[in-house]
């Protein structure tokens, strides 16, 4: 399993080794994918504790431990005022280290999709709109994940009554999808 390879890799590597806070953060990804919240939290303590005593900036590493608690907050439903802080550090502090980290419209989605789910669909709109421009500027404008996010701006106009924005969204989602997929795929 992958708790067992990681347990493994932790007996011969030091705490704050990246390789082994990368394995981590994929364990913890996993876990959360398989609801596993308490296994995730507690593989996120043993991250917190390896960066507390590490010599050398971890930012990126803390905004992504961040981001993955928000992820159990907001999945577990169990806290979704909380989930939306983690979420926001999390962005704030990955923006610090680097404005352009590839990684910060995946992080910006999960605070837009919390947002959503506390129905505050102005944030959440505002917060997809900034993921949907730096996601162009970063992968280019037929990327996929650009078309998830303007799918996501469509849901957001669709529950705000605001049919034209939704339909125009999703008829730049069909043409993006239609173009990378071909036009009878099933995604189109």
């Amino acid at each position: 399993s992958a708790q067992e390879a990681v347990r493994v890799r932790a007996l011969h590597l030091s705490a704050e080794t990246p390789e082994l806070l990368a394995d981590r953060i994929q364990l913890a990804e996993i876990l959360i994918d398989d609801r596993q919240f308490a296994a995730a939290d507690s593989t996120l303590d043993l991250m917190d504790n390896a960066i507390a005593g590490a010599a050398t900036d971890l930012r990126a590493m803390s905004a992504g431990i961040l981001n993955l608690r928000g992820r159990i907050a907001s999945e577990s439903e169990s806290d979704l005022v909380a989930a939306d802080s983690l979420f926001v550090e999390s962005v704030r502090l990955l923006r610090e280290q680097d404005p352009e980290a590839p990684l910060l419209p995946i992080y910006l989605n999960n605070a837009a999709v919390n947002q959503m789910v506390m129905q505050d669909y102005e944030r959440a709109g505002a917060t997809y709109n900034e993921s949907l421009e730096l996601t162009g500027r970063m992968f280019g404008e037929d990327h996929p994940e650009y078309a998830v996010i303007l799918e996501n701006l469509g849901g957001i106009a669709f529950r705000k009554g605001e049919y034209e924005d939704c339909l125009a969204n999703l008829k730049r989602v069909r043409d993006i999808r239609a173009a990378k997929t071909g036009p009878d795929h099933p995604t189109v």
